[in-house]
């Protein structure tokens, strides 16, 4: 190809001025005939593959236009198109959701092969660690058991790339060694002290080094590092990461990301968002409210890059507060059985199914068998982004986070999270399969609520054919991988959006309520509005899913039967629970005959959202001991709006500086009082101090033992007064 050849081309318009003015370029510089033929090839290829977005663009905007004009609430309607409407489904897909469902598809063949691996090994983080390496060299030798999850990733690799090529998107990813997961930690450095760290591991410049910096700090979906070799990428990860098999899950996580925006608004979301909002008549503060919850909604909530100290102390006082006060949340999961119950009811399957499909949860390989269906696990997800169902908002601090999700993980949340909505999705899967020989007429005929909630999620009589032939008699459930694209999105978000009823967990929502309107992380103002909010994502979870799925319920009395359900079923968990504390504490139960008051209070205490609430902000101020002190407003209200964490270390700090001037007014009993509480109140922010198997050897052998030393009369009064409030309610102590 000589200039005047590329001239001529020019000239008949088969090419154009920008393609013209790159080759031209290059041409000057010396680039082989060779050189220039793959240019003007990947060239062609590019305005291909934007041609196939624009057109997808096209229809899908076309699309959501016409979803939008139609519907009664423009604003409300927007909104669903990108997270879970409160009380029940919308019409339309929704972001949140479907990244759910595009991330459990992408990791099903990893975990099948992780599978055969765990059967191997057990849990091996150094087998996953060089899995992850071993990405970067054919000359990496792995355990042949371990290959094929790594030609499982390459695999998926692909697969993402030629998804997004066919909705006309150009990968930013197209060499596996280009992956680097960068996380929030990495706000501690400045743009120069993070080049410093990473330009010997890469073969970048400074310039693209800055650029994957920035991009993480303002929330993009993918950085773009090549590093030099595999055991530079694992220094990477060892700097940020841990590991670089979490490295592979964390692409696999943004992928799903973007993949969910793409699906549902196009190939540009936040665009798409404000021309649907303009087109509405739907005001500025709209569109900001919609970004914002699409942050939330794919795990994308944007960082402040310089964040003042006030700021980052703020935000590692979150972990700590998760670390040392959520270590029997375990216990509050027993909650989950009322909703769990309910929503099951609701969708017409057997609640004995779901305890049936519990106790098949319990094993690891079955709850990675859900997950080779195309089910995400929560685990996975909360070891990602170091957040959890109880604890929504990560720290700038992956440290600190790591210390909280230690604590979770081992106090068995995590575990217990997953059993339950595994559960609830397997037996729904089970049902699906119990009902095959059902038309859809026949399920309406039968009054089987599943072909109403069917309707609800537009599964059509057609889309239920299709999955009814997908199952034969041996099946023992429907396996929604067999079904076409089009049908499996449709049951996959019946199932995951259901599940969300059913084991309640902080969604993009609740997340931006507790942010206080969506102030961004890493701000004095969003740090304080996390603290403040720090364990009442549960509540308003319960509020946006059971509390306005009652409310949308389509008669007056179907409305008061949901709501009465609710409350009845809750308080019974909540009693149970209160029970089981009781023993954890190491005390006889409380008898509800002798002591009525006592033990509804404790059941309304404990049931639905309120515990998670109660017992980490309240223990203080509402015992079931000491009812009467919820008749204190001021009180009540002080608590519910002080920062748990930063309340407990301001009056560390507050004891700390009395007992000084107590001791320079020469009151040396008064200032080793305050010493006395400030070590006692030092003891209760230890990580992990309150695991409900280890809490109360912890309470009896360290924090008593302390308090008996440091303060042996005020102990002495502490163990009359217990006892006192204990022969009131006829309870005696366990050992």
């Amino acid at each position: 190809m000589s200039a005047s050849c590329l001239k001529n081309l020019f000239d008949m318009g088969e090419i154009s001025q920008t393609t013209y003015d790159d080759i031209s370029s290059a041409y000057m510089k010396g680039a082989t005939p060779d050189d220039l033929l793959k240019k003007a090839e990947t060239k062609i290829k590019d305005i291909e593959l934007e041609k196939t977005r624009h057109a997808y663009d096209h229809i899908k905007r076309k699309e959501l236009k016409s979803y939008l004009d139609n519907a009664p609430d423009k604003e409300e309607a927007l909104y669903d198109l990108i997270t879970l409407r409160t009380g029940g489904p919308a019409k339309k897909m929704n972001v949140e959701i479907v990244k759910e469902g595009v991330f459990g598809g992408l990791s099903k063949p990893i975990m099948k092969e992780l599978d055969k691996v765990m059967k191997w090994s057990g849990y091996n983080k150094a087998l996953l660690n060089d899995i992850g390496l071993s990405l970067f060299s054919k000359d990496f030798k792995l355990p042949p058991q371990a290959q094929g999850v790594a030609a499982a990733f390459k695999e998926t690799f692909n697969d993402i790339n030629n998804q997004l090529k066919s909705f006309g998107i150009t990968p930013m990813v197209t060499d596996i060694k280009q992956l680097a997961r960068l996380s929030p930690d990495i706000i501690k450095y400045s743009a120069d002290e993070f080049i410093g760290k990473i330009q010997p591991l890469v073969t970048d410049t400074p310039d693209v080094i800055r650029k994957a910096y920035d991009d993480a700090i303002s929330g993009e979906e993918v950085a773009m590092l090549n590093f030099k070799t595999g055991e530079d990428y694992q220094k990477y990860n060892e700097l940020f990461d841990g590991n670089s098999f979490n490295g592979i899950l964390g692409y696999l996580e943004k992928s799903a990301a973007q993949l969910a925006q793409v699906q549902v608004l196009g190939s540009n979301a936040k665009y798409t968002i404000e021309q649907l909002a303009k087109e509405a008549g739907l005001g500025s503060e709209v569109i900001a409210k919609a970004h914002k919850l699409l942050e939330f909604s794919t795990g994308a909530e944007r960082i402040k890059s310089d964040p003042s100290v006030a700021a980052k102390g703020l935000s590692i006082m979150r972990p700590i507060g998760t670390a040392s006060m959520l270590g029997a949340a375990t216990v509050m999961t027993i909650a989950d059985h009322a909703t769990i119950a309910l929503t099951a009811k609701l969708n017409g399957i057997p609640v004995l199914q779901v305890y049936r499909s519990m106790v098949k949860m319990m094993s690891k390989s079955d709850r990675i068998g859900m997950a080779q269906l195309g089910f995400q696990l929560d685990s996975v997800m909360s070891v990602l982004t170091q957040t959890s169902r109880f604890n929504p908002h990560a720290s700038i601090s992956q440290t600190y986070n790591k210390i909280s999700t230690g604590v979770l993980k081992y106090s068995g949340l995590m575990l217990a999270t997953d059993i339950h909505t595994l559960a609830f999705k397997n037996a729904a899967l089970v049902t699906f399969r119990n009902h095959m020989n059902n038309t859809f007429q026949g399920l309406a005929e039968k009054n089987i609520k599943l072909q109403k909630q069917l309707t609800k999620y537009d599964i059509s009589e057609s889309d239920w054919d299709i999955a009814r032939k997908s199952m034969n008699n041996t099946d023992l459930l429907l396996d929604p991988m067999r079904l076409p694209d089009n049908v499996r999105a449709k049951f996959m978000r019946m199932i995951n959006e259901e599940g969300k009823y059913a084991v309640i967990q902080p969604g993009a929502k609740s997340a931006w309520f507790t942010s206080l309107g969506g102030t961004k992380k890493g701000t004095l103002k969003g740090e304080l509005a996390r603290n403040i909010t720090q364990f009442k994502s549960s509540i308003v979870e319960i509020v946006l899913r059971q509390v306005m799925r009652g409310l949308r319920q389509d008669t007056t009395t179907n409305k008061v039967k949901y709501l009465a359900e609710y409350t009845v079923l809750s308080t019974i968990v909540g009693g149970m629970i209160m029970e089981i504390k009781q023993l954890l504490d190491g005390k006889t139960p409380i008898d509800p005959i002798k002591n009525p008051e006592e033990f509804v209070a404790g059941a309304l205490r404990f049931g639905g959202g309120v515990p998670l609430l109660t017992d980490a902000l309240l223990p203080y101020l509402i015992a079931p001991s000491d009812f009467e002190k919820m008749k204190q407003p001021t009180d009540l209200a002080m608590g519910m709006f002080t920062p748990p964490t930063l309340g407990q270390i301001t009056g560390i700090g507050t004891d700390v500086v009395q007992s000084i001037i107590e001791k320079a007014k020469g009151d040396d009993d008064k200032a080793q009082k305050e010493i006395s509480n400030a070590i006692q109140s030092s003891l209760k922010l230890v990580p992990g101090s309150n695991i409900w198997y280890f809490a109360e050897a912890y309470n009896t052998y360290v924090e008593d033992t302390v308090k008996k030393i440091l303060d042996p009369s005020g102990y002495a009064k502490s163990k009359r007064r217990e006892t006192k409030e204990m022969n009131k309610l006829d309870q005696d102590f366990l050992f």
